[in-house]
């Protein structure tokens, strides 16, 4: 892999930290990086280094201190069993998005069997599934009906595992799937609130690019592009802080004189 691939995978690599303690990896190659890297390096190369990236940054964050419990990211770090392996080591659980064609060894009633996700899934009784919200959406909360089994995982069964399914209210139809590790109490909420944090880990991306140009750079080199995030994450940082302290002094209503 050229040293231009490197650095276009680094620059879109991000990870993000919640009020819930949780870390998100997000993965934000865009379909042109995807094609130009594919003519530059082995195929899956690009998304073997997201991994190694993703698992430095999660042993950097912890060794630096920061205080989370939960991990999570999208369908290209869950399906990598390393970085699953790696969160475990560092102390952390975790809730991963995998494809629908993800391969898992059942626990439980099917103990042994090995399944996809969707057939696990679909092989659970109707009273299995709950409904729950992942968080507040840009009106109301996201509401969705979630269900969960447990599975085989690389520490089992020492530590718990399950395979968590998510399915759209107005079309049962819709589903995606994640890889969970966590202590055996947690129950299906905290689950789903941890799911539901990748959302509004986006959604910070989102503002701080409208709002303190995040992803206005060209740059080809590591320290020009650390460089301006860092500077676009810490002017980012400044406006929620203040904007915070400017709502707790000035109350959301007014009276207007008669």
């Amino acid at each position: 892999m050229s040293a231009d691939s490197y650095a276009d995978l680094l620059e879109r690599l991000f990870g993000d930290y919640e009020d819930r303690h949780t870390i998100a990896v997000i993965e934000k190659v865009g379909s042109q990086s995807r094609a130009q890297l594919a003519g530059q390096s082995p195929p899956g190369a690009q998304l073997e280094l997201l991994d190694r990236l993703a698992r430095q940054r999660l042993e950097r964050a912890v060794a630096n201190g920061v205080p989370a419990r939960w991990v999570t990211g999208d369908e290209v770090y869950g399906q990598h069993s390393k970085l699953r392996v790696k969160i475990e080591e560092l102390g952390l659980s975790y809730v991963l998005a995998v494809p629908i064609n993800q391969h898992v060894i059942a626990a439980g009633p099917r103990e042994g069997q090995e399944f996809r996700a969707d057939a696990l899934i679909a092989a659970l009784p109707a009273q299995a599934w709950r409904r729950r919200s992942a968080g507040k959406g840009a009106k109301e909360d996201r509401l969705y009906d979630w269900a969960r089994t447990p599975i085989h995982g690389i520490n089992f069964p020492d530590s718990s595992y399950w395979l968590l399914a998510r399915r759209s209210i107005s079309d049962p139809t819709d589903l995606a799937y994640y890889l969970c590790h966590a202590p055996a109490r947690t129950g299906l909420t905290e689950l789903v609130t941890v799911a539901g944090t990748r959302w509004a880990i986006e959604e910070t991306f989102q503002t701080s690019k409208g709002q303190t140009g995040l992803d206005h750079y060209q740059v080809r080199q590591y320290t020009g592009w650390y460089r301006h995030i860092t500077l676009s994450m810490l002017a980012h940082a400044f406006l929620t802080v203040t904007r915070s302290k400017k709502g707790a002094r000035n109350p959301a209503t007014t009276h207007s004189s008669p």
